[in-house]
Formats: C-alpha cells, structure tokens, sequence
C-alpha cells in the first residue's frame, strides 16, 4: 500500500469521525482528466472532505509554507501536493511555472487535480473573488495534451465548521469542458481566455455553494428554514435555495427584505424570550408531542437510554478524558483563526488519542495483563463515540421535555406564536411569488 494511500485513510476516517459528511448529489469521474475546484473555508479540512468525495486518487496544490511546518509537511510531500508559492508569503513566484508544468503533466496523464481557486482559506460567508491559476492551468493542460479535461467544482458547506459530529454537506456539480474555451484561445496566457474560463469557473462554483453577503443573514436564514419548506429534501441545499433568494431580494427590492427581516427577526427574538425555536412551532411538532400517548413513550424511551447508555457513556468520558482535555488545552492555547480551528482539533486528536491508546493499553497491559487490556482497548472507542451522543442527546433530550411542558401548559400563547408564523409564511410565499414573475 502506497505512503499516498495510508495518509489518505487515516485523514479521511479523521475528518469523517469529527463531522458527518453528507452528499447533496453529483459525482467526480472516476476516470478521465479532471481538475476539482472547491471553495475554502476550512483549513487543511478541505481538501480532506474532497479527497472522501473524490473516491479517486488525487494531486492537490497546497501552499509553499506548509511544506516546511513541522508534521504538516510530511503529510502533503506524503499525499504528492504540489507548491505553490504567493507573494503574500514571501515566496519567489517563479517557482510557480514547475508546478504549472507539473499540473499540466499530471492532468496529461488522465490524474485528478485539487486546487482552491480563492487562493486562501477564510471564514467569510461568501465565494472570494477567484485567481485566474485555475484557469490558466487548465488552458495548459489542454495544450499539453489533456483534450478532454473538465473543471469539477465541488461545494463544500459546514454547518458549524469547529464543532465535533458537526454537518459538512458536499454537492458536485457538473463537468465544465475546458476545450471550448482552448479552442478560442491564442496560447494557454490569452488574457480573454483566461478571463472567460476564470467567470465560468466563479459562475459553476456558486452554483455549489451558499453564498451570503454577511453572516448576519445565517440567523435570518435558520429561521426561515424552519417554518417555510421548500421541497428540498436536505437542509443545506435548502440553505442554499434561500441565501440565493435573499441575494435576489436584496439587489431588487432591499425595501421589502428589510420589512420580511424586520418581522422574523422580532418572531424569533420573540421565540428566544421564551427559551423557544422556531421548529418548535412547526406544522408536525404539536401533533407530535400534543397528545398524552407520545409524552408518556417520551419518557419511557429516554428512561431506557438513560439506563442502558449511562454506564457505557460514563466509562467512554473517564477513559478519553486525557486525550479530550489536552486536545482542548491546545485548541485554547493555540486560539487559531475561524477558518483553520477545524484543523487544529483534528490533528491535535490524530496526535493525542492514539498517544493515549499506547499508554492507556501499556498501562493496563502492566497492571491487569494482555487479556484485559485488549479488551478494553477494543472497546473504548465505541464507548468514546456513545458518551459524545449520549450527553449530546439527553440535553437536547430536557430541553424538548422542557418546551413541551411549557406550550403544554400556555396553550393560547402557542396559538398566537403560530397565527405569527402563519403570517410571515404568508409573506414570504408573496415576496418569492414576486421574484419568481421578475
């Protein structure tokens, strides 16, 4: 098995136990030239979740610097990256033209190519302005050779990017040939090539991901998702579908954006007073939880996790509890930007956790003898996973007995939190009524 292969693994199980990874549809070809463009917005966790996504080998470009930190760079020498060197680092940008020529090589070759056209990882709510090294490598590429080579955008969006079993939603969208636009062009540099490649590019991009002016929109966005649905069968694209539609309003009509937020914004404060979301009060949530029947099986339910989940969860925490504080010691003490915390959790825990297995299982193996230490190394990471759902679930678990006892007991408040609803339902039905005839 290659070096490639390994590291491949190993990162993608990481990142795959630290979020769950979900597809919104679309696929990379399995075979073929192929250069995969993805927004930014994670850190080293990017090109991790394109890697499971991709189910291909593939060459990534990575910036210079990294090849010198320390861990860092055995891990992109080890998965064949390729540098690249910025300005803003201090680099020669010269060295740039063996790595073009390395990624028209490789994309000849009928490889998969992984580049991040923003050019830098941020944890902005929208796609960045693009450099034109995606597009000017495939123009090489093409001219090296790779006739049949398309650009793959894939879109990347995080729930909550630093938090553990948090939601990375991934959607891949369709092949753009970049053999059109060769045809037209004087030379892999002919600047109206380039540019024209480079916007079709952005304009593919967007198409996969959720793009909002400012993260102030999210709140308005969450809260809207809750009460009015749109048919999506996934959240994320449904977050998408949305954030479209309030770009639209806000360059057509920002008035009536500024009414419809002006009015879920006070619902949901509203909501907040009352220790209440918006999805409390959807269609589904008081038929379910209204009749005596469905609490009573309530309870009997999380009685029974309770008893058969408490003493698993319980020795899962005891036992990574090492591992899960100095993984935590370092995140505080590193205090790493938005847009690479993801990074420093997951790699802290790659170091970490099987650090503690080593010792933990040296330690029972010294006090207890090999029989009990392999059984209890088999088992602990099942009980770590249960203890993470387990306190995870039963709040969330008081929390619903708690909003159940209190729309239970407040029944005229409900209905009028509802006709609320209703009203604003109304009023985003006419407003999208309108941009749908526009």
């Amino acid at each position: 098995m290659s070096v490639y292969a390994v590291i491949a693994g190993v990162v993608g199980l990481a990142v795959d136990a630290f979020y769950r990874r979900t597809s919104l549809g679309g696929a990379v070809p399995t075979s073929g030239p192929v250069l995969l463009v993805a927004n930014h917005p994670n850190g080293l966790i990017d090109p991790a979740v394109v890697l499971n996504t991709a189910a291909r080998p593939v060459r990534m470009l990575a910036k210079a610097p990294l090849f010198d930190m320390p861990g860092i760079s055995w891990l992109v020498k080890g998965m064949n990256a390729l540098p690249v060197y910025r300005q803003k680092d201090g680099a020669d940008t010269a060295h740039n033209a063996a790595t073009f020529r390395a990624v028209s090589d490789a994309l000849a070759a009928g490889h998969a190519v992984l580049i991040f056209p923003e050019g830098i990882s941020h944890h902005e709510p929208q796609l960045q302005r693009l450099k034109t090294g995606a597009a000017r490598m495939a123009l090489s590429a093409v001219e090296a050779g790779a006739g049949d080579l398309a650009v793959v955008p894939v879109g990347l969006t995080y729930r909550d990017k630093a938090r553990f079993r948090s939601q990375v939603a991934t959607l891949v969208g369709a092949p753009l040939p970049v053999a059109p636009f060769a045809a037209r062009a004087r030379g892999a540099d002919d600047a109206e090539a380039v540019r024209a490649l480079t916007e079709a590019i952005d304009d593919a991009l967007r198409d996969v991901t959720v793009n909002l002016d400012a993260w102030e929109d999210l709140p308005l966005l969450d809260a809207v998702d809750a009460i009015w649905r749109i048919g999506d069968p996934d959240r994320a694209a449904r977050l998408k579908r949305l954030a479209d539609g309030v770009a639209e309003l806000r360059a057509r009509a920002p008035e009536r954006l500024a009414a419809v937020r002006a009015r879920v914004v006070e619902w949901v404060t509203r909501l907040d007073a009352l220790g209440l979301r918006a999805s409390d009060l959807a269609p589904d949530h008081g038929a379910a939880t209204a009749r005596a029947g469905k609490a009573l099986a309530f309870a009997a339910r999380n009685l029974a996790v309770v008893l058969v989940g408490l003493p698993v969860a319980a020795f899962g925490a005891l036992f990574f509890a090492v591992p899960f504080w100095t993984t935590h010691a370092v995140f505080l003490l590193a205090r790493p930007s938005a847009d690479v915390a993801a990074t420093v959790k997951v790699l802290a825990s790659l170091v970490f956790f099987p650090l503690w297995h080593v010792v933990a299982g040296w330690l029972l193996w010294a006090s207890f003898g090999p029989s009990s230490a392999l059984a209890v190394l088999a088992i602990a990471p099942l009980c770590g996973m249960t203890a993470r759902w387990f306190f995870r679930s039963r709040v969330r678990a008081l929390r619903d007995a708690a909003v159940f006892v209190r729309l239970l007991f407040a029944r005229r408040l409900r209905r009028r939190l509802e006709l609320e609803r209703d009203l604003l339902v109304r009023a985003i039905d006419e407003v999208a009524a309108e941009l749908d005839q526009r």
